[in-house]
């Protein structure tokens, strides 16, 4: 797998890690995924594209509570300091809080967040956002279709 090639190249890459993690949870090698995610939360002082794959990671392996502390922390990070509102929003709607996350995804877009374009694409770590009553409104308004 190129992501298990790109970390061997550069063990300390966020991105590296992220995607090997992220490789590892959507092929159903949680484990692994969860260690680079664990990983991954230490190089990057607990980057937030790394707490909404740790937060997804623990849903798949039935850690509910796990998830939510995650999402707790996110929810300080995005009040206090800075953690964008569509990484929240990809973890307020994967632990079935539908209202928040499109609160979250419309502050996305009214501040044209960074990561905003993964939330409206195929991205499978925002599949449940999508699947929210009402985000097609989010969709059109950044000029998208929504998806089958």
């Amino acid at each position: 797998m190129s992501a298990e090639y790109a970390v061997k190249l550069d063990p300390d890459s966020l991105i590296a890690r992220y995607n090997l993690g992220y490789s590892y949870l959507w092929s159903g090698q949680l484990d692994k995924a969860l260690e680079q995610c664990q990983i991954a939360l230490k190089i990057s002082s607990r980057h937030a594209w790394i707490l909404h794959l740790i937060l997804l990671t623990y849903l798949k392996m039935n850690k509910r509570n796990e998830a939510l502390k995650i999402f707790k922390e996110m929810q300080v990070r995005h009040r206090d300091h800075y953690l964008p509102p569509s990484n929240l929003a990809i973890a307020a709607a994967a632990l079935g809080k539908d209202e928040h996350a499109l609160e979250l995804a419309q502050s996305a877009v009214d501040m044209v967040d960074p990561y905003l374009s993964f939330i409206v694409t195929s991205l499978k770590d925002s599949e449940a956002l999508r699947e929210i009553p009402g985000f097609d409104k989010i969709q059109e308004r950044l000029g998208f279709s929504p998806l089958p």
